[in-house]
């Protein structure tokens, strides 16, 4: 837990937090639909209820501080289920001749396999370590 942060503080930073992206997708829906729209009701539900939900977790969030950096083996579990995650969408994908010309379709398949192979780098990568030498 970070020392100068209060349970009271962490509330108003969650609450900040949400309450910003909250109200930056209300805007981009009103200015998409109009606020004049008689689907209002199902807007805000939509909004609120997911802020309402996302709220505890990003406040025990600010709570309990950073989160210390994963180790080589969670490397590598992440780097594995980004893998199967592609695969997935492949194989989904490749037997769908409608989405085989879909940009945003293939996007999914190259967003995980991108995300598999940079914690791959993360595994692998040469750990730095601080020398106690002089410049």
């Amino acid at each position: 837990m970070d020392q100068t942060m209060t349970e009271r503080k962490a509330f108003w930073h969650a609450l900040m937090t949400v309450g910003i992206a909250v109200l930056l997708i209300t805007g981009f829906l009103f200015y998409l639909v109009g606020p004049h729209s008689e689907h209002w009701l199902a807007f805000a539900l939509i909004i609120f209820v997911p802020a309402l939900i996302m709220l505890p977790f990003v406040y025990r969030r600010y709570m309990e501080g950073p989160r210390p950096p994963l180790t080589r083996q969670e490397h590598l579990r992440h780097a594995v289920w980004c893998a199967f995650i592609a695969a997935g969408y492949f194989v989904l994908y490749w037997g769908k001749w409608v989405h085989v010309k879909s940009v945003w379709s293939w996007s999914y398949v190259g967003l995980w396999l991108v995300l598999s192979l940079n914690h791959l780098r993360q595994a692998y990568k040469k750990q730095r370590t601080a020398s106690p030498t002089a410049q």
